[in-house]
């Protein structure tokens, strides 16, 4: 392979797209956090950041070549008014064909003080107004509780945290899925169903939201990290657990009403052994052909956040059971980078013929050697050759450490990221796969 077609071969940056494969808004005069992408019909991009300074959440749309679509809002971009507070994670998600759902959790202190708020867009970036009150629905995950509740001390506050992922059904239904209830009778992660409204849908669980609970598991707290709704309706959730000292890694799916799937692991929760003093899953999917689910993110065996990660994926059959085909049935560790593997996402590619992840290297946030990395792994769990001539890729900007902030795939098979570029900016990455 000659190097002009090597540039042009899978894992490498698509030079069509910005400069080289990147738009850099790091440049701005008003710079922003990176907060996540969506991958729109013909090329076109969504991406959302956090302007420096501003209590606001701004949403552009970036045309196939990169460049800002001057058009989207009247103006160029779309600003949400938040909060002020923590927003450890902003989520764009798609509401079926007719719009966008942005996500995000607002803490102030400690989880008495966390709020969720979801708003749904039409597809001009403008808020429907049909959707709870202006667009908007916010309630805080304690209050839910009310008489469910009681004082415990069995989660230190050091261990919050506060994923929220969002999934849309077909009828237009929202599920969310949040990281965990402290002071609950049986401390887990929360689901929540909302009608198209924003309601609370009460055909979930007679009350529209449900405390996650292992069937089968011995277990001190869990936490739900990422949800999806599969075609046929049925709710699969990825998370961990916490017992003995250790992280472990749970799936579980649930039918329409919230009662757990019989047809999954005999209706049983299955667990992943991790073994981890730090463990996290921040990607789920699930492929359309026959139900296989994927998902990945990382483990440390460390006690500290800034101790080497190592990238964690397990492929489970869709009734449960593990995929001999992936690594024998066991979790694939990887390790390729001497600082560290974090996986964040993963998807199938479109032919269901292989698995994306994307994430980042690195021992911390402060790590001057963190970099936004992607990998492509075979049915077999074997890193695919063809992709960047080593199966994975980094990338490492000039301005700084730069690390996952979001991933999707295109229509026309791309592989698309947004990065955060420490501090307070951002930029957008395009790969041929």
């Amino acid at each position: 392979m000659n190097q002009m077609q090597r540039a042009a071969g899978a894992g490498t940056l698509d030079p069509s797209f910005g400069i080289d494969g990147v738009v850099d808004f790091s440049t701005e005069a008003v710079t922003g956090i990176a907060s996540d992408l969506l991958a729109l019909p013909d090329g076109q991009l969504l991406y959302a950041d956090r302007p420096a300074g501003k209590g606001e959440i701004r949403l552009r749309r970036l045309q196939a070549d990169g460049l800002v679509d001057n058009e989207f809002g009247g103006k160029g971009s779309v600003e949400i008014p938040i909060e002020n507070g923590t927003l450890p994670n902003i989520k764009l998600s798609w509401y079926r064909n007719e719009g966008w759902l942005l996500t995000w959790t607002r803490i102030l202190q400690d989880a008495e003080d966390a709020d969720v708020h979801v708003v749904r867009l039409d597809l001009n970036g403008q808020p429907v107004l049909s959707f709870g009150e202006g667009g908007r629905v916010k309630f805080n995950p304690i209050e839910l509780l009310q008489g469910k509740r009681q004082q415990s001390s069995r989660t230190p506050i050091s261990d919050y945290f506060f994923p929220l992922d969002a999934s849309v059904q077909s009828d237009g239904k929202i599920v969310l899925a949040y990281g965990l209830i402290p002071g609950s009778q049986l401390e887990g992660g929360l689901l929540v169903r909302l009608d198209a409204d924003g309601s609370f849908d009460k055909s979930f669980n007679d009350t529209g939201f449900l405390i996650v609970k292992l069937e089968g598991v011995a277990y001190d707290y869990n936490f739900a990290e990422r949800v999806v709704v599969q075609t046929d309706g049925k709710i699969l959730i990825v998370g961990k657990y916490y017992t003995a000292g250790k992280h472990n890694v749970y799936v579980a799916r649930f039918n329409h009403d919230g009662q757990p799937d019989p047809g999954f692991n005999n209706g049983r929760t299955v667990t992943i052994a991790a073994d981890a003093r730090h463990c996290y899953m921040g990607g789920l999917s699930v492929r359309e052909s026959d139900g296989a689910i994927v998902l990945a993110g990382y483990v440390s065996k460390a006690t500290d956040h800034l101790q080497e990660n190592m990238g964690f994926v397990s492929v489970l059959n869709a009734n449960g059971t593990p995929n001999l085909v992936f690594n024998g049935g066991k979790p694939l560790i990887s390790e390729m980078l001497e600082e560290g593997v974090r996986w964040d996402c993963c998807a199938w590619q479109q032919d269901g013929q292989a698995i994306i992840v994307g994430g980042s290297g690195g021992r911390g946030y402060a790590d001057p050697d963190r970099s936004v990395l992607t990998a492509r792994f075979l049915l077999t769990g074997a890193l695919d050759p063809s992709y960047s001539g080593q199966g994975w890729a980094t990338y490492k900007h000039s301005g700084g450490q730069a690390g996952y902030a979001g991933m999707a795939l295109t229509e026309d098979n791309k592989l698309v990221l947004c990065c955060q570029v420490y501090s307070a900016r951002g930029c957008a990455l395009r790969y041929l796969i």
